[in-house]
């Protein structure tokens, strides 16, 4: 069994991160360890963030929605993008830590993609349902921006994109009172 399968399971018991270090610790490289609690929620931050991460694993749904309405159309792009936010879908969906993050830069990079027909919008160029269509989507994804920056700050405080945030121990931290061993 991998470290984070262990480590999830402890968490998904209740346990704190502190007593699933306490626990692991003889059996587990303590480097590792750390990183994989500063990767993953307790079952209270689950809870306290329910709402918001079932709002934008709705949001996202609601995405991949659009990207399949738009494959109709037979567009590559489109299919690409679809394969895309599936992915970050399904991490979302397994609260993995570097998602948050990497997904908000991938949607905010389509979002300023989306921007370029705003130009069509000022002009009139679009009908009605274009202008729903595209205010829908715009709105969708700005939301998904602020709300996979939220979780990210408010779950996953410790940990970058790629990088750990330290004690003064040089050791990772992986939680708001860090473990001084």
């Amino acid at each position: 069994m991998s470290i984070r399968t262990q480590v999830k399971k402890l968490l998904g018991d209740g346990l704190t991160k502190d007593e699933v270090f306490n626990e692991l610790i003889g059996q587990i490289d303590e480097e590792k360890l750390r990183k994989t609690l500063a990767t993953l929620p307790t079952r209270e931050q689950r809870k306290s963030n329910r709402i918001l991460h079932g709002s934008l694993v709705f949001l996202l749904s609601l995405n991949i929605l659009f990207n399949l309405v738009e494959q109709l159309g037979n567009n590559f792009t489109t299919l690409y993008d679809l394969l895309v936010n599936l992915f970050i879908l399904i991490a979302v969906i397994q609260y993995r830590n570097w998602v948050f993050l990497g997904g908000a830069i991938w949607f905010l990079s389509m979002f300023g993609l989306t921007s370029y027909q705003i130009n069509d919008v000022l002009n009139g160029g679009l009908t009605q349902l274009e202008l729903i269509a595209f205010l829908t989507l715009g709105i969708t994804i700005l939301l998904i921006i602020i709300l996979m920056l939220t979780i990210k700050s408010r779950v996953f405080p410790y940990t970058t994109f790629f990088l750990f945030k330290r004690n003064e121990f040089q050791k990772v931290i992986y939680q708001k009172t860090p473990n001084r061993r």
